[in-house]
């Protein structure tokens, strides 16, 4: 005796198939008598808020910091992400004077601080403390990368209060 599959199980096996990988697209009436579209795009890793401060219970947004400054904080809240992704956090001195030895600091990644994200984790602080003799006055960034891919950067400078 042959055993037989029931049609829509065999149907939705060959669909499901012809259809692995795929994305779609629908159009959908907006509350306002227009029409959208939706996506079934996967949502792309993405950070929406990024900001630097040196107080992380007010999270001042800063783009100029003293040399005596205790730490920096790159503050982060991130979409799209999911469990086990990777963000890193990279601090990078542009151009500066190391005030011991007068010389030139050019394009010199400081500290990288990487985070594997847990179940939930919808946001990333990062710090980076003073150096022994201060931050040397210059030109800095911070470059944030998901699971190794770019996604943004903020920069900032070290400047002598007035």
């Amino acid at each position: 005796m042959v055993k037989r599959f029931p049609f829509f199980v065999c149907v939705s096996f060959v669909a499901t198939a012809f259809l692995a990988g795929c994305s779609a697209k629908m159009s959908v009436n907006t509350p306002g008598g227009g029409t959208g579209t939706v996506s079934t795009e996967p949502i792309q890793p993405s950070v929406e808020q990024f900001g630097l401060t040196d107080n992380p219970k007010t999270k001042e947004a800063k783009d100029t910091f003293a040399p005596d400054t205790a730490k920096i904080y790159a503050e982060m809240n991130l979409e799209g992400t999911n469990e086990g992704d990777r963000v890193k956090t990279a601090f990078v001195c542009d151009s500066a004077i190391d005030p011991a030895n007068k010389k030139a600091i050019k394009n010199l990644t400081i500290a990288s601080v990487p985070v594997n994200l847990k179940v939930g984790m919808k946001s990333v602080e990062a710090s980076l403390s003073k150096p022994t003799n201060g931050w040397p006055i210059g030109e800095y960034h911070v470059d944030v990368y998901i699971n190794d891919k770019f996604v943004k950067t903020a920069k900032f400078t070290v400047a002598a209060q007035s």
